[in-house]
């Protein structure tokens, strides 16, 4: 069950909710246009939490769907966060749970996972400026 959720979270979570990508089949998508009714859940920090939970205690493919969901939520548009501080405690969630999951090495050994941990790393730089993720606590780390 949790891994049909997984699968209908990334497919939401990739709807085309202003219809500005006529090429559905591109996987990247630059931005996520979520609509303003999702603020609160996305902006929840147990949704990622329960994401990188889920990534952390489960196996390919079930933690590569998962880690597919939080490279989505790292894609969020920023109007959806209503200040920069809501922004950048939203920011601060992800680098915690990347800065954990590289201690710990967890599930980075896995091919699909190691991909799609890049794949997060990459829209992170694409989606936010250095001077926000440097300021972030526990970057340095």
């Amino acid at each position: 069950m949790g891994e049909q959720a997984l699968s209908l979270a990334v497919r939401c979570l990739n709807f085309d909710f202003i219809g500005t990508n006529p090429d559905e089949s591109t996987e990247d998508v630059g931005t996520i246009q979520a609509p303003t009714s999702w603020r609160t859940l996305l902006q929840d920090h147990a949704t990622t939490d329960l994401l990188f939970d889920f990534y952390a205690k489960t196996e390919p493919p079930r933690s590569s769907k998962a880690m597919e969901s939080i490279i989505l939520l790292s894609s969020i548009r920023r109007s959806l966060f209503p200040t920069d501080k809501d922004r950048a405690a939203f920011l601060g969630r992800l680098i915690r749970g990347i800065r954990e999951l590289l201690k710990n090495q967890t599930g980075l050994g896995h091919q699909d996972n190691y991909h799609q941990f890049c794949r997060l790393l990459g829209r992170l730089k694409a989606n936010y400026q250095l001077s926000e993720l440097v300021k972030t606590d526990g970057y340095l780390e």
